[in-house]
Formats: C-alpha cells, structure tokens, sequence
C-alpha cells in the first residue's frame, strides 16, 4: 500500500553492476580488509540485497552494502539483487544515506557525519561550523590522526546540544592549546569534559585552565577521572569535568570553581 506519508516501498530486482556507482560525497573509502574477507566468504545465502537509488536512467548509487557490491564484482558477478528507490522522493542521495545508517553499529559515526553534511543535516552542520572555528576538522577515516582532527563525532553533538556552541568551541580551543601535538588530544569525554566545566563556570580563567592543563599529563588526568568514576558511579565525562576542576582548584589563591 502506497500512502503520501509513508511514500513509495522500494522495488526489488536484480542490476547490472557496471550500472552501479559509489558516490564519495558521501561514502567513505573501501576497506580493503573487509571485503577480502566477503569475498573469501561470499555466499548468495548471505548478501541479502543492496540498497540503490535510482538515478537518472540506467544509472544507481548505492547507499548501502558498497563492500557486498565490491566483493561481487570481483568475483565476476553481473548483477547483484537490489532493494532500489527513487531518487525523486528525496533531496539528495546522501539524505538516503544518513536515514538508513543513523542508528546502524556497523556504519561509524565518522560515516555519518560526511553523510549528514552532504544531506544538509542540521545537527553535523552546526558540528561543522564549531570545528570549522577552532581551525578543527573532523578525521577523513578511522586511523587518521592529526593534532588537529578528532573522531568524536557523537560526543562533539553531545556537547553542542548539552552545554552549547560557546562552551563546546572554547573546550576544544584551550584543548589545543593546552596539548597543541597531541593527536589524541581531541577525545570525546576530554572534550565534554571540559565544556560541562565551562558551561557551569561563567567566572572560570581562560588563561589559568590552559596552563594548568598544559602542565598536565592527559593520559593521567584521564586515569585518575576513571577512578573518580568508579566511585561516584557518574559518566566518564562528569568525573573529568571533576578532575579537571581538582586541577584548576589545587593551591590556587583567585576564585575557585566548582
């Protein structure tokens, strides 16, 4: 059945794969390993069907399953069973995309965001623009590390829609700062961290919190908020935000914060 609200269901059939194409706008590089492994176990019992859009005549973009479609071409299949959509019914293939995978494990988080910046999607929009202001930039795959990329994609949304832009952008500028080589520094629960203390301390120093933090070990910080963790039984995030305060608080003689 066929309703305005739920749109039209999908057609299954078998397509070509030399019809098939991979838009990286959107989808991330293959991993190699993964499909060496699909092809080694390739069975029709358990490809199931990819998801196609329909674009444009004889042409589709898969949105789903790019790594069943490589192991199929390299086994010399011709066509592949497809659950395939019209294009027509959407603002982009990439919207497609970030509808099918947002709540998938086995797509990455880094994945949905190119996703979510391709479809326009308000909440990696405005992830975008709080990197794009401390000069920060969201890692092209998992693997890749620079000083100034980070992973953290859910806990940088997290942060932004918990304790807002301002407190978000000013963690991650006196993370910089504070651990300027460090290609970890850039961590989900540093960066929450940080900005609850923020958020919750309009009177803090700028200048102190980024010497303080700069003449602290990170791996040790992150140690020793573990423990407070395990004890106050909160989130990882909230027992650094207390380390971090111990930190900013220990022999200072201004105002303190809590």
């Amino acid at each position: 059945m066929t309703s305005a609200i739920h749109g039209k269901p999908p057609r299954l059939d078998y397509i070509p794969v030399a019809q098939i194409y991979t838009d990286h706008n959107y989808q991330r590089e293959l991993d190699e390993r993964r499909v060496q492994k699909l092809v080694k176990s390739f069975a029709w019992t358990k490809f199931g069907a990819i998801s196609l859009i329909e674009n444009g005549r004889d042409k589709f973009a898969v949105v789903d399953g790019q790594h069943r479609l490589e192991a199929a071409r390299r086994l010399g299949f011709d066509s592949v069973p497809s659950s395939i959509t019209n294009a027509g019914q959407f603002k982009t293939e990439a919207e497609i995309f970030l509808a099918l995978n947002r709540d998938r494990k086995n797509v990455t988080p880094i994945e949905r965001y190119w996703a979510g910046l391709a479809a326009e999607d308000p909440e990696t929009v405005r992830a975008k623009k709080v990197l794009d202001a401390c000069g920060c930039e969201v890692s092209p795959a998992i693997g890749v590390k620079k000083p100034n990329f980070t992973n953290a994609i859910t806990a940088l949304m997290r942060s932004i829609s918990y304790y807002g832009e301002k407190s978000t952008r000013e963690a991650i500028e006196i993370i910089r700062t504070a651990w300027p080589d460090d290609v970890n520094a850039l961590r989900g629960v540093i960066i929450m961290g940080l900005a609850a203390v923020i958020n919750n301390n309009a009177d803090y120093k700028r200048e102190r919190m980024q010497k303080v933090l700069a003449a602290s070990n990170i791996d040790t910080m992150i140690t020793g908020a573990e423990a407070i963790r395990k004890l106050s039984k909160g989130s990882a995030s909230s027992a650094l935000s207390k380390a971090i305060i111990e930190i900013y608080n220990h022999g200072y003689s201004g105002a303190r914060i809590g």
